[in-house]
């Protein structure tokens, strides 16, 4: 994972850090395992809830 700052526009002082907006990028993999755990959750949640 990986954690990038991106300049928010319309800022006068990018010294300051509330003048960029924090974004992570995860790899194709992390993205993959997310979508997986995610579907197998969703999958159980109705029987949870009976």
């Amino acid at each position: 994972m990986k954690l990038t700052f991106l300049p928010k526009p319309d800022k006068k002082d990018y010294s300051l850090s509330k003048s960029f907006r924090p974004i992570t990028l995860s790899n194709f993999m992390f993205e993959v395992l997310e979508w997986i755990l995610h579907w197998e959750v969703e999958e159980d949640i109705p029987t949870l809830h009976s």
